[in-house]
């Protein structure tokens, strides 16, 4: 099994290269990532569960009708994975066929690396028997029909990220950026509207499309590079329809290792038209340094900040990397930082502040929770690798510049803000309630602006545009430029409405995994309480059982004892150790007698039976003990008998255990004691009920303590056994009532028992 070990976990690479291999040849390529990392991930992830399984020598397994898979780790591995890609779309012919491929991987690399013939049937024999197991589980998680409300939310998602990448597309072909995508074999294939107006491209009538000469040569010679993964920029003269023209030229490859998309990406970057007059200095630059087709050379690319396109090509970077980072962020707290920060940083940022009102329907407020300015995000300048790098990594933020957010001035007046959700009062809850953007030009000529808020944060022109995550208005963001005093643009709104539609789409995930990952917490929880609970139950069951038979040596003992004791003078060493034996028999059976009273399975025996008549013979017990100790009784019954169905014998329990714990808190205070009881009609859960109030003036039980009263054998007496109030509070709990305890002041503890007339 050793050297099985090793060659699994050798081959990696190997096993990636020929599941790869199979899925382009066999069609499943397209339904799978693009990226290598994530083929590295599943190989790694059957790799290891393969290796568990080896590491426990196994033997010939048989199916069985009650073979359970969620017994069998191997099985439960494949409900996991089955559970995981059905989630992402996943069917389960597809699952399965893919499968079979990652399978014959494994026979492959058992087969053919020399590992001597039976070496090479036992990893077969294995192989087949833990494929066996994973595919069985796989099918047993298909066949089960998860929660509607997991579909659902699945589905939502599924909806909003399918209509996020179409937004996206939407996005590249209205941009006047013009982008070409050439396949592996250097041939056009597609092209943006900006790229048919700007070059002399097109489609033919069979459907195919047509590139002028000169630009096509321009894209094989980038295109050489490109295949061996290089990105490459260059700064050319190129016929346009409007003349010869200086063009920015990037071309990147095709980030796709399962060659769906294998090809090359080109963009094209046309500075403004200027008369010579009019170019500034930084263009006139550019287009002097812009070498002839024949001669052009590799340049580094360079973005012109004045240009209208390269704002564009900002923003689209921007939704691109903002886009990157939300959907790989499932923390809530961090993506309202990401949102903020993203609208707020940059050389140019697109506004100076940044707002975030989380709305809360039951209040009917907005609170103010966290504002960022150009000042607290200035940081994310610096994490952005290369600014021509359109398809670069995306951003993050760390905890320490969070924490410089949260605690700045701008964020404490934000805070301490807040708007009343009524589009009638404000223009943030109009957008809110109406879930639109909205634009406030001037806000001295808004009839519904909050004054307030404004003259607090300064601020005179704003946009507020809602975040909606589930169809529903999870809060608002408002930006304005009160820094710089630049005007708020209509294409800055646009972008605005698209950026926050996409940080929606995003909290909508957050909070979609946020809720799974509760659900998983609790199912987690309530196996461990199962588990607790049988220990519990088996360790009951002992104890009972040991109790019982030590109940009767016990017995005997004292019984000796007793005879012992009546046998000797009352003055004498031998005396006392008689009578130390019989108090300490006693005090053991005492404490037997509660274990088994606290390990027994209750039965009720319901009859009529008046409250008052209960309390007055439990009373009796321990009236005379207490006229002893100097502990008055005190007495507060209603004239009119109250009745209840009830088992009365277990309620005495009950009252004799607070009377008793009562009467020893106050013995040896060395000054009289109280101990009063009182008995009223009331109602429990809407229905009649009879509440008792047993009070005494012990001085009572810290309060750092009060909560464990009623757990097992806790007890603050020195010969205590701890389980009497715990079995007097199940005695209650079964009869569907409820006992309270609390301290009162200068006194001691006062217990409040309530139980229903009726059961």
């Amino acid at each position: 099994m050793h050297a099985l070990t090793e060659l699994v976990r050798a081959k990696e690479d190997w096993l990636i290269e020929r599941v790869l291999i199979a899925a382009r040849r066999h069609g499943y390529a397209r339904y799978t990532s693009t990226l290598m990392e994530a083929w590295r991930t599943s190989i790694q992830g059957l790799s290891d569960a393969l290796i568990q399984y080896l590491a426990t020598s196994p033997t010939t397994f048989d199916f069985s009708p009650e073979y359970d898979p969620v017994q069998d780790p191997i099985a439960y591995f494949g409900i996991i994975e089955a559970q995981r890609h059905r989630a992402r779309g996943v069917t389960l012919e597809q699952y399965l066929g893919l499968l079979k491929h990652y399978r014959q991987a494994y026979y492959d690399l058992f087969a053919t690396r020399g590992m001597g013939a039976t070496i090479a049937r036992e990893g077969r024999r294995i192989i087949e028997q833990f494929f066996d197991r994973l595919e069985f589980g796989v099918c047993s998680e298909w066949a089960r029909v998860p929660h509607d409300g997991f579909v659902e939310d699945l589905r939502r998602v599924n909806r909003a990220m399918t209509n996020e990448k179409n937004r996206l597309l939407t996005i590249i072909e209205s941009l006047p950026l013009p982008v070409l995508y050439f396949d592996a074999t250097g041939v056009l294939q597609l092209f943006n509207q900006a790229a048919a107006e700007l070059l002399d491209v097109g489609r033919d009538d069979g459907g195919g499309t047509w590139i002028n000469a000169e630009l096509e040569l321009i894209a094989r010679n980038m295109l050489h590079d490109v295949k061996v993964g290089n990105s490459v920029s260059q700064t050319c003269l190129v016929h346009t329809r409007h003349g010869e023209r200086p063009l920015m030229i990037k071309a990147a490859p095709m980030l796709d290792v399962s060659s769906k998309f294998s090809g090359t990406v080109i963009s094209l970057i046309e500075p403004p038209v200027h008369s010579s007059a009019e170019l500034p200095a930084a263009n006139q630059r550019a287009a002097q340094s812009a070498v002839p087709l024949a001669t052009f050379t590799k340049q580094r690319f360079e973005l012109p900040a004045t240009t209208a396109a390269n704002q564009k090509f900002n923003e689209l970077m921007l939704l691109y990397r903002v886009s990157n980072t939300m959907l790989t962020t499932v923390r809530l707290n961090k993506l309202i930082h990401l949102i903020l920060t993203a609208l707020t940083a940059g050389e140019t940022p697109f506004f100076d502040r940044a707002i975030l009102f989380l709305t809360n329907d039951r209040s009917g407020f907005m609170q103010g929770m966290l504002g960022v300015t150009r000042e607290t995000s200035v940081v994310m300048a610096g994490l952005v690798t290369d600014p021509a790098d359109v398809l670069g990594s995306s951003w993050d933020l760390s905890e320490e510049v969070m924490l410089r957010q949260q605690e700045s001035e701008f964020t404490r007046l934000v805070r301490s803000s807040r708007l009343e959700l009524d589009k009638r009062q404000n223009v943030s809850s109009r957008a809110a309630l109406e879930k639109r953007l909205i634009f406030v030009r001037d806000i001295s000529k808004e009839k519904r602006a909050d004054t307030a808020l404004a003259e607090k944060l300064g601020i005179t022109s704003f946009a507020v545009a809602p975040l909606i995550a589930k169809e529903k208005v999870f809060g608002i963001v408002l930006v304005d430029n009160a820094m710089s005093g630049r005007r708020i643009q209509q294409s800055d709104l646009g972008f605005l409405q698209i950026f926050t539609n996409q940080a929606g789409v995003a909290i909508e995930n957050a909070l979609l995994y946020t809720r799974l990952e509760e659900a998983n917490r609790s199912l987690r929880e309530a196996q461990e309480r199962l588990i607790h609970g049988e220990r519990l139950a088996t360790i009951g069951e002992m104890a009972a059982s040991l109790a019982h038979e030590l109940k009767g040596p016990l017995v005997s003992i004292g019984g000796f004892a007793k005879r012992l004791l009546r046998g000797l003078p009352e003055t004498g060493a031998q005396h006392d150790s008689a009578e130390m034996i019989t108090k300490e028999v006693l005090r053991l059976e005492k404490l037997l007698g509660d274990i088994l009273s606290f390990g027994r399975k209750t039965t009720l025996c319901y009859d009529q039976w008046n409250v008052q008549e209960m309390v007055e013979e439990s009373l009796a017990v321990v009236a005379q003990s207490c006229a002893e100790q100097q502990i008055t009784l005190q007495r507060k019954f209603p004239l009119k008998p109250l009745q209840i169905v009830a088992d009365g014998q277990q309620l005495k329990q009950v009252f004799l255990n607070l009377f008793f714990n009562a009467q020893e808190a106050m013995s040896g205070k060395g000054r009289p004691g109280s101990l009063a009881v009182s008995i009223a009609p009331s109602r429990l859960r809407g229905c009649p009920a009879v509440t008792i109030k047993v009070g005494d003036t012990g001085g009572g039980v810290p309060e750092s303590q009060l909560h464990n009263i009623f757990t097992a054998f806790y007890t603050t007496k020195e010969a205590g056994t701890g389980l009497g109030l715990p079995i007097a509070h199940r005695i209650v709990t079964n009869h569907r009532g409820t006992i309270q305890v609390h301290n009162i002041p200068e006194k001691g503890l006062e217990f409040t028992i309530t139980l229903p007339q009726q059961p």
